[in-house]
């Protein structure tokens, strides 16, 4: 032909990625995976044309959990819910979960970890998340579980002055229930009156 050229596109598109006509440059930040094919046309100065199809194959990103590694604190025998999120890979995402505390668990399909904890502690476990392609990314997350605080505590039953040499019967009362057994220990002192 006759030079200058005239460069364009003719047919298909990559999603996220321009053509250049000046500098003859393909260039972007591809947003789909997935097999694409351009058809590139070339014109002369004299009006003649020719043409050529090429393929071009958008890998996906790397299967990654974006969620952060230490969720927020639950409390004990209260409602909880995370959703977890991934990023890459080609969705739709499959999730699952291995040690995750008493009441909790994770729906397969949207990510959302939930329940009511019955198990008070720090818990370490490990979540997976599974693309259509069947590749898998794990990683290990972190939740505390709180105890509510603890209700204010009451002893009656003794008077300020007692005789010497005689049983009192004490009363110590939680002024609200409390989810779990708790155990202390009462100290009481006494001076000759």
């Amino acid at each position: 032909g006759t030079p200058p050229y005239t460069w364009s596109v003719i047919g298909g598109s990559v999603p996220g990625l321009a053509f250049d006509a000046v500098n003859v440059a393909l260039s972007g930040i591809p947003t789909t995976p997935g097999a694409f094919t351009l058809t590139v046309q070339v014109s002369d100065s004299a009006g003649l044309t020719a043409s050529r199809p090429f393929s071009l194959t958008i890998a996906p990103a790397a299967l990654n959990i974006t969620t952060a590694r230490q969720l927020p604190d639950s409390t004990f025998n209260t409602s909880f819910s995370q959703q977890f999120t991934a990023s890459g890979g080609v969705p739709p995402y499959t999730w699952s979960a291995n040690g995750l505390p008493t009441g909790l668990a994770i729906d397969a399909n949207s990510g959302i970890l939930s329940g009511t904890p019955i198990a008070a502690g720090s818990f370490s476990f490990a979540v997976t998340v599974q693309d259509s392609t069947l590749k898998n990314y794990s990683d290990r997350f972190t939740i505390n579980v709180k105890l509510p605080p603890t209700p204010s505590v009451t002893i009656s039953g003794l008077s300020g002055t007692v005789p010497p040499a005689q049983q009192f019967p004490l009363q110590i009362v939680l002024a609200a229930p409390f989810p779990v057994d708790i155990a202390g220990t009462a100290i009481l002192s006494f001076s000759p009156d």
